[in-house]
């Protein structure tokens, strides 16, 4: 996905944050799991585990934990469809 120009990352992570409230409105695993941090080691960045607080999705002291079911959770109901 192409966002070019200035604030191109803001408006990715605010395109994330609308996916995430929409999946978890609808119940859903969040699919901006699958987005990877450039300084996270495979996770997110911390904006998501915060915004997944926030919709009181993120409970879990472990996040490497909490991204893993979630991640797995997509994998799972994509493969049913």
């Amino acid at each position: 996905m192409a966002i070019p120009g200035p604030g191109a990352i803001g408006k990715l992570t605010a395109a994330l944050e609308v996916l995430m409230d929409e999946d978890a409105a609808r119940g859903l695993p969040l699919r901006a799991a699958l987005c990877a941090g450039r300084m996270a080691n495979g996770l997110p960045a911390q904006g998501f585990f915060d915004k997944a607080q926030a919709l009181g999705r993120f409970t879990d002291t472990d996040p490497q934990n909490f991204v893993s079911t979630e991640r797995d959770r997509l994998f799972a109901l994509y493969a049913e469809n």
